[in-house]
């Protein structure tokens, strides 16, 4: 077993709570609402139709 590299994956990308300085501490920023890709969108907006509050959730990068 290895460590991922950028060849095996470019990013990581998660959705988080606004809270996230832990996430931050290790090299996670945020995404803003308006560049969220395909993926990202969807899960977004599924919870908003299944009636969950978004609002305190954030997405994450961190480019390996």
């Amino acid at each position: 077993m290895r460590s991922a590299t950028a060849d095996d994956i470019p990013a990581v990308r998660a959705l988080e709570r606004r809270a996230g300085e832990p996430f931050r501490s290790v090299g996670l920023s945020a995404i803003a609402d308006d560049e969220l890709g395909p993926d990202l969108r969807r899960i977004r907006d599924v919870e908003q139709a299944a009636g969950l509050d978004v609002s305190p959730r954030v997405a994450m990068r961190r480019t390996v």
